[in-house]
């Protein structure tokens, strides 16, 4: 009798925290992958096999008491050696701020304004939060994704303005855009205004926060083709003066009737950030790791001091989690 498999996936990365006293006097290290091809006349040819290095680290200089040594192997028992991946705290790159005053004993405070993190097109509402490593003159630089940022931490700001209508995935660092502002609850008419034109009316000063030339979402109005509700992406071409309506384009069959009222008719912000608009990100963040043996060498050297030897971990990819 042949057997097939079900494969089912199991989830590589733990939401916890490799120990904080553990982490102390660690050894950090940048890898890169490059391959040098040397010819007879010494000149050498370089390719890079990744664009983004890996980080190691050896964390056996950490374990100094039987509290750390203990601490340490609960730990990798529980991650079953390189099976699981879990959070890092690089003690000496984990912010979004680099140290770059003479004599600096750490990172500046993070700031929204840190790192650039996208350009705003109007559509695009989702951004990677990334940090970037410039050389001083600025000739050169290498953009590295975080993909763990620190809950709490995380601050960001479009041109500048600090921003509150967004939403961040602390297991992918994904920064998402909400619409900034939205009318609801309220009883909003939908008329046609002309062949190519529609005006959605509510209550006086309903729409104070919209200008011309913003895009929004029209959600739950009746269709003009089918029994369905409409959600439509539309710019405004004016607004009144008591702020109660919202004139845009569209085709005069967009809607079901001339006249559409319905409570349940949503009109939103576009999330995206606008054309040109600089979109910048401060935060903590950690390393998604994991240990690079499957074994574990510990040792007693003096009444209650512990120690480990070659306690290695090495950065995942996301792929890898």
């Amino acid at each position: 009798m042949y057997y097939t498999p079900t494969f089912e996936w199991i989830d590589m990365f733990v939401d916890t925290l490799f120990p904080y006293d553990i982490r102390y006097n660690s050894i950090g290290s940048i890898r890169f992958q490059t391959d040098v091809a040397l010819v007879d006349s010494g000149v050498d040819q370089r390719i890079s096999r990744w664009d983004q290095p890996l980080m190691e680290y050896d964390v056996a200089y950490g374990v100094r008491t039987m509290e750390h040594l203990h601490g340490l192997q609960s730990f990798f028992r529980a991650m079953r050696g390189r099976l699981y991946s879990f959070k890092y705290l690089d003690p000496m790159d984990n912010s979004s701020t680099l140290a770059v005053k003479t004599e600096a004993r750490a990172a500046p405070a993070t700031s929204p304004m840190d790192q650039t993190i996208g350009t705003g097109d109007a559509s695009t509402y989702r951004f990677q939060l990334t940090k970037t490593y410039p050389t001083p003159d600025g000739a050169l630089s290498q953009t590295r994704p975080i993909y763990k940022p620190k809950q709490g931490t995380v601050m960001v700001a479009v041109n500048g303005v600090v921003k509150t209508n967004w939403t961040v995935d602390l297991m992918t660092g994904v920064v998402t855009f909400t619409p900034e502002f939205v009318v609801t609850g309220q009883a909003l008419v939908m008329s046609k205004e002309n062949t190519t034109q529609w005006r959605v009316t509510g209550a006086a000063g309903s729409f104070i926060d919209f200008k011309v030339g913003d895009k929004i979402v029209l959600t739950g109005w009746p269709s003009g083709s089918n029994n369905t509700t409409v959600k439509d992406t539309v710019t405004v071409a004016s607004v009144s003066v008591d702020k109660s309506s919202l004139l845009f384009n569209a085709p005069a069959t967009t809607y079901g009737f001339a006249e559409t009222s319905t409570p349940t008719a949503i009109v939103e912000t576009h999330p995206a950030p606008k054309t040109g608009a600089l979109v910048t990100a401060g935060f903590n963040f950690f390393v998604p790791v994991r240990f690079d043996v499957d074994r574990l060498p510990t040792t007693l050297e003096e009444y209650g001091i512990g120690s480990a030897s070659d306690v290695k971990l090495v950065e995942v990819r996301p792929e890898e989690e």
